[in-house]
C-alpha cells in the first residue's frame, strides 16, 4: 500500500493542469444543490437542481453556458414554504481561458445570488499549475460600478479517486476588501481530471448579508453532479 501511495504521488510530480473547462457542444450537466443559511436563531434551507447546458462552442475556444433550476424547495426554520418560483435562466459567455466575458439574465436577479456567486467563483490560473501550486486573483473596488473588490487565493491541493473517476482538488479562500466585517468564503472544488468540469464543491461563507440592512449570516453550500447527458 505504501509503495502504491508513493507511486501515485510521484506520478503527479511535474504534471500540470490548466483547470479550464473543456466544453462539449450540447452537453447537459445536472447538479444537486443544498444551501443552508443561518442568521442569529433562524435558518433557511434551499434544495434545488441546477441544469447547465453548453449552448455553443466557438472555433476559437469561447463557449456559452445556459443555467436553469428545477424542483426548488425552500424551508424557513424547518417549515416547507410550498411551491417556489424557479430562478430566471442565465446565459454566460466564457473565453478560451475560462474567464467570463458576458452574463445575461432576467432583471429580477438580485444581489443575494450575485454576491454569493462572486464569492464562490472558481477562476482558472493564467498558466497550467502543478499539485501544490497557488494563484491569486485581486479585484479592486469600483465605486462607479458599485462593485466591491476582493482577493481570492486558490491552491491545487491534490488528487483523489471517486468511484473510479480521478478528481483534482482546488481549495480557495476569498475575502472582500471593504467593510469592518467583510464577506469571507472558503472551500473546495472537485474537478474532473479529464475535462476539468465541476463534479462537486463544498463552500462556507461568513459575514454574508442577504440584504443591505440584514444581519450577517453564515452560508453552507454544497453542489454535486448527479447526471451528464
Amino acid at each position: 500500500m505504501l509503495l502504491l501511495a508513493a507511486l501515485a504521488i510521484a506520478s503527479t510530480v511535474g504534471q500540470t493542469y490548466s483547470l479550464i473547462l473543456q466544453p462539449t457542444q450540447d452537453r447537459l450537466s445536472i447538479y444537486k444543490m443544498e444551501m443552508r443559511m443561518d442568521v442569529q436563531e433562524h435558518n433557511m434551507s434551499v434544495s434545488t437542481e441546477l441544469l447547465e447546458k453548453v449552448l455553443k462552442v466557438e472555433t476559437n475556444g469561447d463557449y456559452t453556458l445556459r443555467n436553469t433550476t428545477r424542483n426548488t424547495q425552500i424551508k424557513l426554520d424547518g417549515v416547507d414554504q410550498g411551491a417556489n418560483e424557479e430562478m430566471p435562466p442565465t446565459e454566460e459567455v466564457y473565453n478560451s481561458k475560462g474567464l467570463m466575458i458576458t452574463k445575461s439574465s432576467d432583471d429580477s436577479e438580485d444581489s443575494f445570488f450575485t454576491a454569493l456567486s462572486e464569492a464562490s467563483k472558481l477562476i482558472p490560473p493564467s498558466a497550467p499549475v502543478e499539485v501544490g501550486e497557488k494563484w491569486t486573483v485581486n479585484v479592486d473596488t469600483d465605486a462607479k460600478k458599485g462593485t466591491v473588490g476582493y482577493r481570492t487565493e486558490f491552491t491545487l491541493a491534490g488528487k483523489e479517486l471517486d468511484e473510479g473517476q480521478e478528481l483534482l482538488i482546488v481549495k480557495f479562500k476569498y475575502v472582500q476588501k471593504e467593510g469592518t466585517e467583510p464577506l469571507k468564503a472558503d472551500g473546495s472544488y472537485y474537478l474532473s481530471a479529464k475535462d476539468f468540469a465541476l463534479v462537486r464543491s463544498d463552500i462556507e461563507a461568513t459575514n454574508f448579508k442577504p440584504f443591505a440592512e440584514s444581519d450577517s449570516a453564515t452560508v453552507h453550500l454544497k453542489l454535486k453532479r448527479i447526471s451528464v447527458q
